[in-house]
């Protein structure tokens, strides 16, 4: 059997950026992260060839191969694919190795959130615990995880905090947004300024300097 070693790990489209919000990332294991989606290319010396593998993760499932291909080093030499070249490549290992590649340790921040070391404040990844059902009451430690989150999307520059938080937990605009409006009710968020995304500052009282 063709025995992978030494991938590569690169963008699998034109646009994607790995290290960026363009691509999510998602925890692996008890310390490392990964993207969300990546391509790895594989050597295969005993085949004269090179796996060329899409690597996903997606929500409750383990990291897999979703796409691959064979690149001869020689279109001379190579053989074709046909069945017995494929069960000579062994994927499972060949997806080992993708990974290996591809992790990266991250910063844990709490609720099943991450950032990666180094990283903006407000860049983070991963999600909070399960959101709240609808009729079923939100209880302050959620609402307080998501106006601080907002908070730091707002310091660090972000133009629009509501869509970011909404991309980093998996949830719409939408349900992130009434959250918002409910922290702010319950004074765990300052106002909004306007339309604007941002947080009033707390009005100075008479006589404080």
């Amino acid at each position: 059997m063709a025995k992978p070693s030494g991938p590569v790990v690169m963008n699998c489209r034109p646009g994607d950026l790995l290290g960026s919000k363009a691509v999510s990332r998602v925890a692996l294991g008890a310390r490392w992260q990964i993207p969300s989606v990546f391509c790895a290319d594989i050597d295969l010396p005993a085949l004269g060839a090179s796996l060329v593998v899409e690597v996903r993760t997606r929500a409750g499932r383990a990291p897999e191969i979703t796409e691959a291909q064979l690149r001869w080093h020689d279109l001379t030499k190579g053989p074709g694919l046909t069945p017995t070249t494929w069960r000579a490549v062994r994927l499972g290992e060949a997806l080992d190795l993708a990974l290996q590649a591809a992790r990266g340790v991250r910063e844990d921040l709490g609720g099943g959130l991450f950032r990666l070391p180094g990283s903006p404040p407000g860049m983070f990844y991963g999600g909070a615990t399960a959101a709240p059902r609808r009729g079923v009451p939100i209880d302050d430690a959620h609402l307080r995880r998501i106006a601080e989150m907002y908070r730091d999307l707002v310091t660090a520059g972000s133009r629009a905090p509501t869509q970011d938080i909404a991309e980093a937990l998996n949830y719409s605009r939408s349900t992130v947004g009434r959250w918002l409006v409910e922290a702010r009710r319950r004074g765990l968020l300052g106002p909004a300024v306007g339309t604007r995304a941002g947080v009033a500052p707390k009005p100075r009282r008479r006589g404080s300097r």
